[in-house]
């Protein structure tokens, strides 16, 4: 019964409208808000990640089909690793990093791009992470002989609808 969301008498949390469940009643179990749980788990999901803090986010595509998934794999590894040796999985430069299914440019991979600068690289192996971290993202100079194409994001004053 780990995930019911009934409890026992003494611990309801909330309450159920339009359902039956009175049968969960007379076996000593009430209803609990579910959601109540959730928000404390997202609380403390982005406290640990950084979300408020994060400056860059990096999108990574591990193949396979712009690269082997060997290569693919080894720089996603090597990737996490180095972030977190550089101090920027926490603190006030935080970056964040996913592993993207595709990127959609199914070439000359693995392939990556830096938000919300818009900064896409082309062919990073391993052997480019540490110079890609360094340079990009600690020294803010972007590599310019490994990007292919460049998409900035607007800031949120230039956003429109419509």
């Amino acid at each position: 019964m780990l995930d019911s969301p009934f409890v026992s008498p003494t611990r309801k949390q909330g309450k159920l409208i339009g359902i039956d469940f009175l049968p969960c009643l007379r076996s000593g179990l009430t209803w609990r808000d579910p959601m109540a749980d959730n928000d404390q788990q997202l609380e403390a999901a982005c406290q640990k990640i950084g979300i408020g803090a994060i400056k860059r986010h990096v999108f990574l595509c591990p193949g396979p089909n712009c690269c082997t998934p060997e290569a693919g794999e080894a720089s996603w590894k090597l990737l996490k690793q180095k972030l977190k040796e550089a101090g920027l999985s926490a603190g006030d430069n935080v970056c964040q990093r996913t592993r993207a299914g595709c990127l959609r440019i199914c070439c000359h991979g693995p392939t990556m791009v830096v938000y919300p600068d818009g900064t896409w690289y082309r062919d990073m192996t391993p052997d480019r992470i540490e110079r890609f971290i360094r340079e990009h993202l600690l020294e803010g100079r972007p590599i310019e002989e490994w990007i292919f194409a460049r998409n900035p994001l607007p800031n949120e004053h230039e956003c429109r609808a419509g």
